[in-house]
């Protein structure tokens, strides 16, 4: 049980990064009295892969180990995973919308607007991007898909889709390790000692 709030905390501080680092650039982009209509793309990329790539590539290992062991069944660990990947598409998301001036997503907030916004209206828009897109992925890895926030670029919709298909297949996972948890029978052991 210790290895779930671990991995648990781990994800959610390293999918904090990117809301950090944008908090950072509008800060530091206010006090230079010049702020730049969007991030820098190599800025972004870096985000993602701490906010994103690395928390995908830790829960991936976590649930090969998992599927692994066909005995047993590990419900907490296979909900910290389900939230992970929560974590992990709401940052995406939120990079992606941040990313332009034009927004990938219809129905979320933007960050960028044409008339010029304090450091307190930009870190409020923010927190509503950061906020919407945990709700737009929880809709999409449910596979509830209300459709007020929809995708508006191609690779919204490619990262809206990987979300969707993963969340059906993990399922599947948790339920076929459900099956084979309540269906296991151990094995007597034989006569003589013999495996």
């Amino acid at each position: 049980m210790k290895t779930i709030p671990t991995h648990l905390g781990w994800t959610f501080a390293a999918c904090l990064v990117p809301f950090l680092g944008l908090l950072a650039f509008l800060a530091y982009a206010h006090g230079q009295a010049r702020l730049l209509s969007t991030p820098s793309t190599p800025l972004l990329w870096g985000l993602g892969a701490v906010g994103a790539a690395a928390p995908l590539v830790r829960v991936g290992i976590v649930t090969r180990s998992v599927a692994a062991r066909a005995s047993t069944l590990d419900l907490g660990l296979l909900l910290q995973i389900y939230g992970s990947v929560i974590l992990i598409f709401a940052s995406l998301f939120a990079l992606l919308q941040v990313s332009g001036p034009a927004p990938a997503f219809t129905g979320m907030a933007t960050v960028w607007t044409e008339q010029s916004a304090t450091l307190g209206e930009h870190t409020k828009a923010l927190l509503e991007v950061f906020g919407e897109s945990a709700y737009l992925s929880v809709v999409t890895v449910t596979t509830v898909g209300f459709g007020d926030i929809t995708p508006a670029s191609g690779l919204a919709r490619l990262l809206v889709s990987a979300e969707a298909l993963i969340g059906v297949g993990f399922m599947s996972l948790v339920l076929g390790k459900y099956f084979a948890y309540c269906t296991h029978e151990p094995r007597a052991p034989r006569p003589g000692g013999a495996p």
